[in-house]
């Protein structure tokens, strides 16, 4: 009982709190004998409800004199008062919180259809928007602030300022199916973004459905959202139409708001970086443009810095079309956009890449050889990194071990998605071809350029031209 979740959540009560639950128990849930009968037992060892007379059994001999220990009534009662007690919160929060009352009532009256209350529940709220000082963040700006002022465009009103009224409210509303579905695009595009970064199954309801009514709204009216369906569908790789999604963006640019045009980047950047994390190295230069332009607008900081993934992309951009000043660049700029938490980690791991790219090969090793790095997309590059420093050095004793050291980290690893990992395994395995000999020269070219998804396809093309001077010897 000490540990089981209505203990848990009324540890978390205050000696008010803890009095209320127990009246909205007798005056809402008389019937319910045993889980009061419990309740009443257990408040005795407020308010920290750790005392030993709070285990299960011995609780159950005090309660029920003379029973025979039932661990199922026992169980199903403390269930019953963790469902009691969130609604007892629920309603709480409901009765001191005026807005969230009126929306409620909006919403009931709304499918009631009960149009005249429906008006004056909205001046209810009109009026609360300018007076209200209570901090309900997520609610109250999601549903007022940003839905009928901060993303007025999408209202088709242009750029201009409109003044919050019964008026405007009563338009938004008209349009929150829109607004749903532009909130549920952007949701599902960061699950998809996350299950391809992490290994993390998206719960997609509905999609279909979803894709199918943005598909159906007016390009004219809502371009925003067709450019984030159009985001989605490139990231679930079920269109690869890349330069029709780039010219709707710039036809639409003087229509999005500058904030929505940072995320838009920022999704495009990550598709891009997936694109070449598998091989596809024709998006380098491209990517290496956004990067330098994200950062001159700041577009690609969060909260002023850079994350660590996103640094090392810039860095490795810029690394793979040639352009070193830029590395050189971005690594002095590591000191003061990365967070000290990782900072010392992200630069000489960045030094490294840039020292293998100078053929400072034994300088690069002693960088990151060893280094167990907290970051799973550091320690991931430095095992990428490792195996091309361990070939080109010659050195296969410690590049055999380091390529099956590699494999059971990707087995035992909980946090990289499965796409992730299958690049990395590919990698591996056609390292591995390219140490042993195992297929002539042409057939080994073309598995690796056939292969997909891979990562670091063209060193491993590059390494073709000496393949056939490679000796395990």
């Amino acid at each position: 009982m000490l540990n089981s979740n209505f203990c848990i959540l009324i540890r978390s009560f205050s000696k008010k709190e803890i009095k209320d639950f127990g009246k909205f128990l007798r005056q809402q849930h008389a019937r319910k004998t045993i889980p009061l009968s419990i309740f009443e037992y257990i408040r005795r060892y407020a308010p920290g409800f750790d005392d030993p007379r709070l285990d299960k059994e011995r609780a159950y001999n005090q309660i029920f004199p003379g029973e025979l220990y039932n661990y199922r009534k026992i169980t199903d009662a403390l269930s019953d008062l963790f469902l009691l007690a969130n609604q007892f919160l629920l309603q709480e929060k409901v009765k001191t919180t005026s807005w969230l009352q009126q929306q409620l009532l909006l919403d009931i009256y709304r499918e009631k259809k009960l149009q005249p209350w429906v008006n004056k529940t909205l001046e209810l709220l009109e009026q609360q928007l300018a007076t209200d000082q209570e901090d309900e963040g997520l609610h109250r700006k999601f549903y007022y602030r940003q839905l009928f002022y901060d993303q007025q465009l999408y209202f088709n009103r242009g750029g201009s300022k409109v003044r919050i009224s019964s008026d405007f409210l009563t338009d938004g509303l008209a349009n929150l199916e829109a607004f749903r579905m532009f909130w549920q695009l952007q949701y599902y595009l960061e699950l998809e973004m996350r299950r391809n970064i992490l290994n993390e199954k998206a719960d997609l309801p509905k999609l279909k459905a979803l894709l199918d009514e943005v598909g159906q709204l007016s390009h004219a009216t809502y371009p925003i959202h067709h450019i984030y369906r159009q985001l989605f569908l490139l990231m679930r790789e079920e269109n690869d139409d890349y330069d029709s999604l780039i010219k709707m963006m710039a036809k639409e640019k003087d229509r999005i708001a500058p904030i929505e045009q940072q995320v838009m980047q920022i999704y495009l950047l990550n598709y891009i970086s997936r694109l070449i994390r598998r091989g596809q190295v024709k998006y380098s230069e491209l990517a290496f443009h956004i990067y330098r332009s994200g950062l001159a607008s700041g577009v690609l900081l969060i909260d002023g810095k850079l994350t660590v993934t996103r640094f090392m992309n810039i860095l490795d951009s810029a690394i793979k079309i040639g352009n070193m000043p830029f590395a050189r660049q971005v690594l002095a700029l590591g000191d003061e956009y990365l967070d000290a938490s990782h900072r010392e980690d992200c630069l000489e791991m960045g030094q490294a890449m840039i020292d293998f790219a100078d053929n400072e090969l034994d300088r690069a090793v002693a960088r990151i050889e060893g280094n167990k790095y907290d970051s799973m997309d550091l320690r991931i590059r430095s095992r990428w990194l490792l195996v091309c420093l361990y070939y080109d050095l010659n050195a296969f004793d410690k590049l055999i071990n380091h390529l099956r050291a590699f494999e059971v980290l990707l087995r035992r690893d909980q946090i990289l998605s499965e796409a992730n990992k299958k690049a990395t395994r590919n990698f591996i395995r056609l390292t591995r071809k390219l140490y042993l000999r195992e297929a002539p020269k042409d057939e080994l070219k073309t598995l690796i350029q056939e292969t997909k998804p891979i990562v670091n396809q063209r060193w491993l093309i590059k390494k073709l031209g000496t393949y056939r001077h490679f000796s395990k010897n």
